[in-house]
């Protein structure tokens, strides 16, 4: 029932009447300031001032003015885009997309979210260019039912094969809770779960037409579980000022700069430390300190 309503939906959106030129950016978190943010801006501003007949959306839920949205990405990162050109079509669902209002299935419960997000955001506005930079994979298809060529730039898989792996071996982690790790039923059961959901999302994401992925790594599981041929494209990253900043003097500092979530795994980098200092406590290297720098982007990171 839930299924032929949403196609349903998708039909009656599609007699809507379609701007041409138009690209819209699928970053229901445009505002937060953060990596994946940075690579967002980069390409709205390339975009702006390589193609002067074109017109950019950018799909968000943040609350916050235009102006000030386009400014907090020049103060932030030193880019500015041209906001005659540029709009912003507001999302009042943009809630289904967190992780905690689904305490159980969170893979399932976020991606039927984005689906629905997907669907608010096309009855504003239907571009001919769908562009997702927030790794929701399962809004392609809905993109393609629009009529609309679809672009993506994955930052991180939703699903690898690393976390099918770390299931199997019973290994307890931020994505896999103590008492399944140590079931083997529940840990069966997973494993069934997890390798239905990869078979949905290599599906999904086939329905893409172009694939950037930020790394190597990335790209390596995504034509895994894509089987799509997708090219490396690295995040931009502002060195500039670094450049200018004297070798001599420094202190034994390691530093770490990322926004505190879950996958990325502090708690490592303190035991890499940790066994870096017992191996070479006679040396530089027992004195040296590791200095975690980065963003929250809700409560819950906060609280972490």
């Amino acid at each position: 029932l839930i299924v032929g309503l949403l196609l349903a939906l998708s039909f009656a959106f599609l007699k809507r009447k379609r701007q041409s030129t138009r690209i819209a950016f699928f970053h229901p978190y445009c505002n937060d300031g953060g990596g994946g943010e940075r690579v967002l801006w980069c390409a709205v501003q390339h975009l702006l001032k390589a193609h002067q007949e074109l017109s950019i959306d950018i799909y968000t839920g943040d609350n916050e003015s235009s102006s000030s949205i386009i400014s907090k990405a020049n103060e932030r990162f030193g880019i500015f885009v041209d906001g005659q050109r540029l709009r912003f079509v507001r999302l009042n669902f943009r809630f289904l997309l967190e992780a905690k209002y689904y305490p159980a299935f969170t893979l399932l419960g976020q991606s039927l979210g984005s689906i629905i997000v997907a669907l608010e955001a096309f009855s504003k506005a239907i571009p001919d260019v769908f562009v997702d930079t927030t790794g929701c994979a399962f809004t392609f298809p809905l993109a393609r039912i629009f009529g609309c060529y679809v672009a993506c730039y994955v930052h991180y898989p939703t699903i690898s094969t690393d976390m099918l792996d770390l299931v199997s071996r019973g290994e307890a982690s931020y994505n896999n809770r103590a008492f399944i790790s140590k079931s083997k039923f529940w840990t069966r059961a997973k494993l069934y779960y997890y390798r239905l959901f990869a078979w949905s999302y290599g599906m999904a994401g086939r329905c893409s037409h172009v694939v950037m992925c930020n790394s190597s790594w990335t790209a390596d599981h995504i034509r895994t579980l894509w089987s799509r041929n997708c090219s490396v494209v690295f995040p931009p990253c502002g060195v500039d000022r670094l450049l200018g900043l004297p070798l001599e003097g420094r202190e034994a500092l390691i530093v770490s700069l990322g926004q505190f979530r879950p996958e990325k795994n502090h708690m490592l980098q303190l035991e890499a430390l940790e066994l870096l200092r017992a191996r070479h406590a006679a040396g530089e290297c027992g004195a040296v300190r590791l200095v975690m720098m980065g963003s929250c982007r809700n409560a819950g990171d906060q609280a972490r």
